[in-house]
């Protein structure tokens, strides 16, 4: 920030790309028998409202909980203790518990930030860990990923970006900072470029998931009627010309993101920006298309 420049060492948020890391969390529990993708979350989250229809996991993966995202969200407001709350994952679910579902859950394809924090408690109560101990375990060290850390306002994070966005007039501006600890499963961590490069490198070997796990989390889901969604359970699913691409963007206050893999090409690139709406999808995808022709 100010006259620092950008290093190997700079901590960029994560944004949405939090989603995938959450989702191989997710399949790594589900292989140890310890959590279930078809069950009703509520089974493990009690206190978030019955609204008298079954919500899975599964369902949070792909977009179609019926879950609101941020817009129409109900806060039920509550006194807590201490200066950073959110830092307990169930508190999050006070920014939009009472919020009634949009649809029926597994009818249509919506997308929600929301739910993954319900997810993301629900995996808490499943390892009996906290979310993020659950992820450093499951996924972090696994893959080397050294730097990487929830964004809590609550810790001194070294080399942590401040972050920019663009006015009318396309003018640079710094952005104020603010507390996203409250929906660290849908978006809420930071590393280095570098170890967001890890994780995919790590997605594309064997060191996170199996054949029979990628496959789950790679495989189009399709709504109530059949319409495909274009999504995997926390990755998006689409192709680089003619090749698989399997990706996810991220983009929030202080941050644009991309992560890219085509596996067949076994190739992964990572793209990390503190200016919020940098067009990071398409340098990403302009970066493999160069290392595919090179290959």
């Amino acid at each position: 920030h100010g006259d620092v420049p950008a290093s190997d060492e700079t901590r960029y948020r994560w944004a949405s790309i939090s989603k995938p890391l959450t989702s191989v969390a997710c399949a790594r529990l589900v292989a140890r028998g310890e959590f279930d993708l078809e069950a009703d979350v509520r089974q493990l989250v009690p206190e978030f409202p019955d609204n008298g229809a079954t919500i899975r996991a599964r369902d949070i993966l792909c977009h179609q909980s019926g879950i609101t995202h941020y817009q129409g969200a109900r806060r039920t407001w509550r006194e807590y203790e201490g200066a950073h709350p959110f830092e307990e994952l169930a508190c999050g679910l006070d920014l939009f518990a009472e919020s009634p579902l949009r649809f029926t859950p597994g009818a249509q394809f919506a997308y929600s930030t929301h739910a993954w924090t319900l997810l993301g408690v629900a995996l808490e109560r499943a390892s009996k860990k906290r979310y993020h101990e659950l992820v450093r375990e499951l996924v972090l060290v696994p893959a080397g990923m050294k730097t990487t850390e929830p964004d809590f306002r609550s810790r001194a994070i070294a080399h942590r970006s401040r972050g920019y966005e663009k006015d009318a007039a396309g003018r640079l501006l710094e952005t104020f900072e603010d507390d996203i600890a409250w929906k660290l499963p849908g978006g809420g961590w930071t590393s280095t470029v570098g170890d967001l490069a890890r994780f995919g490198a790590a997605l594309l070997g064997p060191a996170l998931l199996d054949e029979a796990q990628k496959t789950l989390l790679w495989s189009e889901q399709r709504a109530a009627d059949g319409k495909a969604t274009g999504m995997g359970l926390g990755f998006a699913l689409g192709t680089l010309d003619k090749d698989r691409l399997i990706s996810h963007s991220g983009g929030q206050r202080k941050a644009s993101t991309f992560l890219a893999l085509l596996p067949e090409q076994g190739l992964a690139v990572a793209a990390m920006c503190n200016t919020e709406g940098a067009p990071m999808g398409e340098l990403a995808q302009a970066v493999l298309r160069i290392l595919r022709a090179r290959k």
